[in-house]
């Protein structure tokens, strides 16, 4: 249980980090966070489509198949 948990927060930070970078324009440092989010949660694959704060990421090389991947 711990191990999950520590996962989902490890994600989670990633995750926040990715939308931070993105709205200061850091958009490849973004997408490797986005990378690690998946590669700890895959659930977050859903969020990260819908998100507005990524939305400067949806037309960038490799943000489709960052989602893609894994499915």
């Amino acid at each position: 249980l711990r191990t999950a948990w520590s996962r989902h927060a490890i994600s989670r930070a990633y995750y926040h980090r990715a939308c931070l970078r993105t709205r200061r324009g850091r958009l490849d440092d973004a997408l490797r966070d986005l990378s690690i989010t998946l590669e700890l949660q895959p659930r977050w694959r859903e969020e990260i489509a819908e998100d507005d704060d990524l939305q400067p990421l949806r037309d960038r090389e490799g943000f489709n198949e960052l989602l893609a991947r894994g499915r």
